[in-house]
């Protein structure tokens, strides 16, 4: 019984605040374009690995929110088409830099606890907020190389992996309907798990694009 009415009062409490305007729960789908710029650090010999390539990104999103303040789940892919390595020996003796021309594609899928906070602008006809994130979380996926039909996944390769993504969105809303654009940054780290000491990342800078439904009353 008591746990009935705790779930009874949980369920007015919420039905409460949204009919004040106080809360939103919002789902959303992301796309856009961007760029990838991967790396990797080896230590015997010392090296660089570097390759640059455009990318589409595509995600989803689960926000909960209180007076702009947004905590929730972002999942976040991006697709690289990859089409030039360039290998850097710090130590020339130790071997030649390469250049290799490669037909490659990079899968990247991340899980991200995100947090935004919406600044309502004051206007008089569309309801507009800039709308900073942040987020945290890790990453998994994998690469496929169209040359020689080969698919390495990054669990068997990378451990430690770790992501950041940060962003500036600027928020039309229009009753229970929301558009954001805007510049985002993502940061995949990873350590190697054949050598303890090489480690890497992966750089993207993205245009977002995030359409969104807010499932309780609008805020405006």
């Amino acid at each position: 019984m008591k746990k009935t009415t705790l779930i009874l009062l949980g369920v007015y409490t919420c039905l409460a605040a949204s009919s004040l305007n106080r809360y939103e729960f919002l789902i959303g789908v992301q796309t856009g374009a961007a760029g990838m710029f991967y790396g990797y650090q080896g230590y015997n010999p010392k090296f660089t690995t570097k390759a640059q390539s455009v990318a589409i990104p595509a995600g989803a999103e689960v926000l909960f929110g209180v007076k702009g303040f947004r905590l929730g789940y972002k999942f976040d892919y991006k697709h690289a088409f990859v089409k030039e390595f360039v290998t850097d020996y710090v130590d020339d003796t130790k071997g030649t830099d390469v250049t290799q021309q490669v037909d490659f594609r990079r899968n990247v899928f991340t899980h991200f606890f995100l947090m935004e906070y919406a600044a309502k602008v004051r206007t008089k006809k569309v309801p507009f907020a800039i709308t900073p994130c942040l987020g945290v979380g890790s990453f998994n996926g994998f690469t496929f190389n169209r040359d020689t039909g080969v698919k390495t996944k990054y669990k068997d390769q990378w451990k430690s992996r770790w992501a950041l993504t940060a962003g500036l969105n600027f928020e039309i809303t229009k009753r229970r309907f929301s558009f954001l654009i805007g510049p985002n940054y993502t940061l995949n780290a990873f350590e190697s798990k054949l050598n303890n000491t090489d480690r890497g990342f992966i750089h993207s800078v993205s245009l977002n694009l995030d359409f969104r439904l807010n499932l309780l009353r609008p805020r405006w």
